[in-house]
């Protein structure tokens, strides 16, 4: 019957005959698939018979036969025989059983198919997958922490990435983890600044932490963490140079040290805020490294700067965020300059709306040195623009039709950056 068992049959120079067999016939097996809950037929469920075999050059495998359940969750496989064993998986859940009610191969029961034979009853009865909600918060505010990742793993088989699931938090704080197999699951998500991983209850360890019980086609709601807010940050005032005046609505942006070993040493964007009325901004929640910052008044009034008061990024100081607590990093704009002018189409005059508009400046010197974007907009439907926040400096200006309608242009008519006019 086996492969192993085989006898050999040596061929000569001469006709080899009288090599007969018989060979037996396949039986079949069947059965259907409900839910536990409803008792509803299941439809699509992958139901495979894994069948013994020995190699003469490698040990036993299972080899495996398979078909779906039909609308009424019946199936049936044909073409198998001897001792098998029966799996069934809803493609629709990342979880299923073996025959009967088993959860790995090793535990499922034998069904021995006679040849020839149909073997029904075949039955099985699967769990509905079940769900975990909750909401994440932090403890000083009680507001929903968003864009967070929680995290359900199975506590009988943390090993088993199937047996669990994932979830982002929407905005408010919330969170659903779907399509789960009934059982214990350890549940939790991590922290930014220190790094850590939070449990369900409190615990940053899985030997401590409470488990989440999840039952068939029920969600198990309030599983819910309540975090404290990293003390790391930085902190500071935006004001007007000369007058010390508060620049309100003015944008911080803030670029951290990376070295990666793939990518090498740089600069990531990290975190922004907003200026209040009295100039103020706050960000907190930060990893610890070096950052530079970027200070930008959109309404044109103040010059940009990086901190502190320099005209490129290169240039930049460096602020240390060594351990908890808020840095301050203040800035003093001076004022602004502008370029401004109207875009029009050469040959009818006709004002050109939506057109890039965008300030370069030299950066650096000799064979490093770069003409560097400093600021751009966008012409009106009169074609008009103004670039505001420049600082004192020569620049040389690029219009770029996004549309491609139009040649990208340096001031004045000229085709390339380097031969474009300078504007001091």
């Amino acid at each position: 019957d086996e492969f192993s068992g085989a006898t050999t049959v040596t061929v000569e120079s001469t006709a080899v005959t009288g090599i007969n067999a018989q060979l037996p016939k396949y039986g079949s097996v069947s059965g259907t698939v409900t839910e536990r809950v409803s008792g509803h037929p299941l439809e699509g469920v992958l139901v495979s018979a894994w069948g013994y075999e020995e190699f003469p050059t490698r040990p036993g495998s299972w080899g495996r036969t398979w078909v779906y359940t039909d609308a009424a969750g019946k199936y049936e496989i044909s073409g198998v025989g001897g001792p098998i064993k029966l799996q069934f998986e809803r493609i629709a859940a990342p979880f299923g059983r073996y025959y009967s009610d088993k959860m790995n191969l090793g535990e499922a029961d034998t069904v021995t198919v006679p040849a020839g034979t149909l073997v029904p009853g075949m039955n099985q009865v699967l769990p509905g997958p079940g769900a975990i909600s909750g909401k994440l918060t932090w403890t000083d505010t009680g507001e929903g922490i968003g864009y967070r990742t929680v995290v359900a793993i199975s506590a009988e088989d943390s090993g088993n990435p199937a047996l669990g699931g994932q979830s982002t938090t929407f905005p408010d704080g919330t969170y659903s983890i779907g399509d789960l197999a009934p059982g214990d699951y350890f549940v939790y998500t991590s922290t930014v600044q220190p790094p850590s991983t939070i449990y369900f209850d409190g615990h940053t360890e899985a030997a401590d932490a409470e488990t989440v019980t999840v039952t068939d086609c029920t969600t198990t709601a309030g599983i819910d963490f309540a975090l404290v807010p990293p003390p790391t940050g930085f902190v500071g005032t935006l004001a007007e140079e000369g007058t010390s005046l508060a620049i309100p609505d003015a944008v911080v942006h803030f670029y951290r040290s990376v070295s990666d070993p793939l990518f090498g040493d740089y600069w990531e964007y990290t975190a922004f805020d907003w200026t209040d009325s009295g100039g103020s901004y706050e960000l907190t929640g930060m990893p610890l490294g070096s950052y530079r910052a970027f200070f930008f008044d959109p309404d044109g009034g103040h010059a940009f700067e990086f901190w502190s008061d320099r005209d490129h990024f290169d240039e930049a100081d460096t602020a240390q965020l060594t351990g908890p607590g808020l840095v301050v990093v203040n800035a003093s704009l001076g004022t602004g300059s502008s370029i401004s002018g109207t875009v029009t189409e050469s040959g009818t005059a006709l004002p050109l709306e939506g057109v890039e508009v965008v300030a370069y400046r030299w950066n650096g010197s000799g064979t490093s040195a770069y003409w560097d974007v400093y600021l751009s907009t966008t012409t009106d439907a009169d074609g008009k623009y103004t670039i505001k926040g420049l600082r004192g400096s020569s620049y040389v200006v690029e219009f770029y039709d996004p549309e491609m309608h139009h040649a990208t242009q340096y001031y004045s008519g000229k085709k390339t950056m380097y031969t474009g006019t300078l504007l001091t």
